[in-house]
């Protein structure tokens, strides 16, 4: 008995001890700022886009904060809120001036962006571009759906649902090369691989949503023999729902990119057939781990790789994907509140 007495203090005694090491570790720790998980205080990071209001932009910045919150790092938002790159590369010059930690950025158009991002990079500013991409700016990397295979996939994804045979009109937007390239591809996979189906019409509205509308009612009464609309962007795809519904073409397919929530609504309610869903939180989430890593030197690839100018110590590319939201999922692609 007293045996037994003796073993129940000890293993007492023994896990108030544990308890207390455990106590004792995790506060050493979480006053420790030696981790190297862990941001400096006066770290801040910046995405920058441009339609700074736009849907697409929220589950961007979503998982850039998520990810940013791993390292107890600061972001900020910040964009031009018109489709006009002369005011998005004055706001990208203007957070440079400030002198941020890193910048994750979208570039409207890519020339634009050229210099102000090796300027930025010349003050010791880490910059990676998501979604639309400077290539020549020698920002260390590029987060995004590769849009021209994406564009291949969604017009075999148009072709299925409509048995290889049918009318297409085309909404693109050629001054932007990330949305432009994904006409690309579905003209070509259109062209090579279902000869039963033809593009009628191609729409250019210039990211405006009312301008997508009218142009698509006008290319509707022209051509009544179109049966299907793959839109390459999703605000332009609104103005064209818009437009179907209006002209009571109930019997049209409209396939689009990107879930602005008015798109949803259209799929959730049949007035459009689907959307290719892009990966947004990926963008931002990929974007702030990448400048994270470039600015605390946590990645090292090979040996003394700083002396070699052909290699990077990130993903100079990073794919992250698409899948398509039905009328069937749409409810699982609303933004994450």
């Amino acid at each position: 008995m007293l045996q037994k007495t003796y073993i129940a203090l000890f293993l007492k005694a023994l896990i108030v001890m544990m308890v207390v090491m455990v106590a004792v570790s995790s506060t050493a720790y979480a006053g420790s700022n030696d981790s190297k998980l862990q941001a400096n205080s006066d770290e801040v990071y910046y995405m920058i886009t441009f339609l700074s209001g736009a849907d697409f932009w929220k589950g961007c910045y979503l998982g850039f904060e998520e990810a940013a919150a791993l390292y107890g790092a600061k972001t900020v938002y910040a964009g031009a809120p018109e489709y006009d790159i002369t005011k998005a590369v004055t706001v990208f010059e203007q957070i440079v001036a400030k002198k941020p930690t890193g910048i994750a950025l979208t570039c409207m158009n890519p020339e634009p962006f050229i210099e102000p991002i090796k300027k930025a990079i010349g003050m010791g500013i880490k910059v990676v571009t998501f979604d639309s991409d400077s290539p020549q700016s020698a920002r260390a990397s590029f987060i995004s759906t590769d849009n021209q295979d994406a564009g291949r996939v969604a017009a075999r994804y148009l072709a299925k649902g409509m048995g290889g045979k049918g009318n297409i009109a085309v909404i693109v937007r050629p001054a932007q090369p990330n949305v432009f390239v994904r006409y690309l591809g579905f003209k070509e996979v259109i062209e090579k691989e279902f000869p039963d189906m033809k593009i009628v019409q191609v729409i250019e509205a210039e990211g405006d949503q009312t301008k997508a509308a009218s142009a698509t009612a006008a290319v509707l009464q022209a051509h009544p023999e179109i049966n299907a609309i793959f839109s390459s962007s999703g605000i332009e795809a609104v103005g064209a729902g818009t437009a179907i519904r209006e002209a009571g073409r109930k019997d049209i397919k409209l396939l689009a990119f990107d879930t602005p929530s008015a798109l949803l609504d259209m799929i959730e309610n049949g007035e459009a057939w689907a959307t290719g869903v892009q990966n947004t939180y990926l963008m931002g989430y990929f974007s702030m781990i990448s400048l994270f890593h470039l600015v605390h030197d946590l990645s090292n690839p090979m040996t003394d790789w700083k002396t070699n100018p052909d290699v990077s110590p990130i993903a100079p590319f990073i794919n992250t994907g698409i899948n398509f939201a039905t009328q069937g999922n749409v409810k699982h692609y609303y933004l994450r509140k």
